[in-house]
């Protein structure tokens, strides 16, 4: 790969090049860009930057990122696996739902200190009286 096709507000890449990156046939990733499991970002670079092109492509598994100068000329290629065990918008919904699980967690003790404010200390002894002529 040294070539992708830039434009003013988008970049194209050779289908074979990206469905080889991905390890599927380039039938199997066009199907899976229109079904959208297989996503894109094109991002400009600024100040430093300037002049060049990054197009990530994302997948449940994988992550190809390609950094290209204006002409269009590949300057990096990068591949990696993702974790197996979540997309990143699992990650992200996991995080919420631990953060919501903290919250109650925190609203249930204040509720039961709340509680426990009203009674005796659980350590003051317990008044028996023993009636010892039984």
């Amino acid at each position: 790969m040294d070539r992708i096709t830039v434009t003013n507000d988008s970049a194209s890449i050779d289908a074979r090049v990206l469905a080889r990156a991905f390890g599927l046939d380039e039938a199997n990733l066009k199907q899976q860009m229109r079904r959208g499991a297989i996503t894109s970002r094109f991002e400009k670079g600024a100040e430093q930057d300037a002049g060049k092109v990054r197009l990530t492509f994302f997948s449940n598994d994988r992550r190809v990122q390609v950094v290209a100068d204006h002409a269009g000329k590949v300057l990096h290629c990068t591949t990696m696996d993702s974790p197996p065990s979540a997309s990143r918008s699992e990650q992200t919904g996991r995080h919420k739902a631990e953060n919501a699980g903290e919250k109650q967690r925190a609203r249930l003790d204040a509720l039961l200190d709340a509680a426990l404010d009203d009674t005796f200390p659980a350590s003051d002894p317990v008044a028996i009286h023993v009636d010892a002529s039984r």
